[in-house]
């Protein structure tokens, strides 16, 4: 039987010990080089997407862009509020559909 999607990008998968991407984006850059875009369980797509540009020199629109593809591969958000650690410390916790509390 097959598995919805969503379950599968729910489980954060460490092969070999290793932490896997949740999501590898191949992106085509100027010329014909092609960089891979990985976001990992629990990071931000808008902030991996802002980095990513910063590396490669991708503008604004591109950012946008790479976030939306990021965003339509992984399940939508259900809960999403920020944690105060104490210390001026805040955590933003986002969990997706078929995540467990333990796997946000």
């Amino acid at each position: 039987a097959m598995r919805p999607l969503r379950l599968l990008l729910g489980l954060g998968a460490v092969v070999g010990g290793q932490r896997q991407p949740i999501i590898q984006l191949p992106v085509g850059l100027q010329g014909n080089e092609v960089a891979s875009l990985e976001l990992y369980e629990g990071e931000d797509p808008a902030t991996v997407a802002d980095q990513f540009a910063k590396n490669y020199g991708i503008t604004e629109d591109g950012i946008a862009q790479l976030v939306a593809a990021m965003n339509q591969i992984l399940p939508p958000v259900k809960v999403e509020f920020v944690a105060d650690l104490g210390d001026n410390q805040h955590a933003k916790v986002i969990m997706r559909e078929g995540q467990t509390a333990a796997q946000a």
